[in-house]
């Protein structure tokens, strides 16, 4: 394949998609550095408050008081006054554990399971076979919602039952 051709199917929009990835995951990783409001915080306000709007209210993270000075709804208020850029910043930080620990954990635990099936072939690749056909033949959210009864609810709890769902 001549170079050229390798250069043309590395556009402009893997870029733009690789660069909005980085800027998410610095968000993510440097939310509690960000000036803005906790996630939770209402600012009642200013409800429903455009992108751009400047409150005088606005209690930042980790403090008692509000700031002095103002701060810039960037992204706007949803209708309680919670401000969305925070809301954003913080819900990447849940979004990415999710997406990428739970298939890290089917990757490894589903690849070890197949290279002992591949390996060692016999009862041990018909157990591990069966398993895995038990696993994809049951409904994955009705699967879910059983580990979530039995383990509770919780971030760490939903990441390794859509891990366990993951390694088939």
């Amino acid at each position: 394949m001549p170079v050229n051709a390798a250069k043309a199917r590395l556009g402009w929009m893997l870029w733009l998609a690789v660069i909005w990835l980085a800027i998410v995951i610095a968000a993510a990783a440097t939310a509690d550095r960000w000036s803005v409001p906790a996630f939770d915080a209402m600012d009642w306000d200013h409800p429903v408050a455009a992108p751009g709007t400047r409150s005088d209210s606005v209690t930042l993270q980790d403090m008692t008081e509000p700031e002095n000075g103002t701060y810039t709804y960037w992204l706007g208020a949803d209708t309680m006054g919670r401000d969305v850029t925070s809301r954003l910043i913080y819900g990447a930080r849940v979004s990415l554990a999710v997406g990428l620990l739970s298939p890290v954990i089917g990757f490894f635990l589903g690849g070890i399971l197949g290279c002992l099936a591949g390996y060692f072939r016999g009862r041990l690749e018909v157990v591990i076979v069966a398993a895995m056909d038990v696993i994809l033949a049951f409904p994955g959210i009705v699967l879910l919602l059983a580990i979530t009864f039995y383990l509770g609810p919780s971030l760490r709890n939903l990441v390794i039952a859509l891990g366990f769902l993951t390694i088939p």
